[in-house]
């Protein structure tokens, strides 16, 4: 969520620290394994699109276990 540029005392602010902290801790071990994929100078992190696609495939057997 680097995008959202946001000052940390702000209230959005403290609810983007909660978020980043969140979400880091489910990326890290994606982003440990995935390189970024660069583009001239530029980098596309791809551990969100990963881990989206992740929660796709495997919400067919979360919800035939669950119901």
């Amino acid at each position: 969520m680097s995008w959202v540029q946001v000052p940390y005392d702000h209230p959005i602010g403290q609810i983007k620290n909660v978020l980043n902290r969140y979400f880091e801790k489910i990326l890290y071990p994606i982003r440990s394994r995935v390189p970024v994929l660069r583009l001239g100078v530029a980098g596309i992190d791809l551990s969100p699109l990963i881990l989206i696609i992740g929660f796709q495939f495997l919400q067919p057997y979360v919800l035939r276990i669950v119901c």
